[in-house]
Formats: structure tokens, C-alpha cells, sequence
């Protein structure tokens, strides 16, 4: 996975993430689209971001804690939690069985 950075016009910096083969929402999106669901790079991101949220609020209540929206939002947009989030993933589907074409 790689942070890229790009400077918008008034100077700030903005990170964003793309997988190391240069996947990014855009790219995802084409996927999606081409898979039979039509979606746009924004549609992807949020589509992350709904089930990131989900995540989170479940996991809270299973740990009987008590996320606020305040501190969800937080968590979503930080670059330690998708940093971790892209190794758990990343971890998933590697140690995952795959699937043989006969069980299909």
C-alpha cells in the first residue's frame, strides 16, 4: 500500500491511498462498474466509509464502549487506522482457503 500526497492550491496537503499495483477508488470504481454495479470513485470511497463506520460501532459494542459519532469520525479519518485496516486486509485475504473452481 502507498500514501500518496498531492498539494492542493492553497499549499495544504492532502494524503491519499492507493494499493501498491496503483488501485485507487477510481480504478475500484471501473471494477464495480464493469462487475454489473455502476459506481463512481466517490460512491467507492463512501461505500468504505459506511461499512468503516459499521465496523467500528459494532466493535464498540461488543467491547461495551461507547463511540460517539464524534469519535468514529475521528477514527475514519485517520491515516493509523487505514494503515492498520489495509494490513488486517491484507492479512485476510492472503490466510484465507481460496476457493477451487470446482466448488462453483
Amino acid at each position: 500500500m502507498t500514501i500518496a500526497t498531492a498539494t492542493k492550491k492553497t499549499g495544504s496537503t492532502r494524503k491519499y491511498i492507493t494499493l501498491d499495483d496503483g488501485t485507487d477508488f477510481r480504478k475500484i470504481a471501473e471494477a464495480m462498474t464493469k462487475a454489473g454495479f455502476k459506481m463512481n470513485h466517490a460512491t467507492a470511497r463512501n461505500q468504505l466509509m459506511l461499512a468503516m463506520e459499521k465496523l467500528f460501532s459494532d466493535i464498540g459494542k461488543q467491547l461495551n464502549v461507547k463511540l460517539n459519532k464524534t469519535q468514529i469520525s475521528g477514527m475514519l479519518h485517520s491515516q493509523e487506522v487505514h494503515n492498520a485496516l489495509a494490513d488486517i486486509l491484507y492479512m485476510a485475504v492472503n490466510d484465507s482457503p481460496k476457493e477451487s473452481k470446482d466448488s462453483e
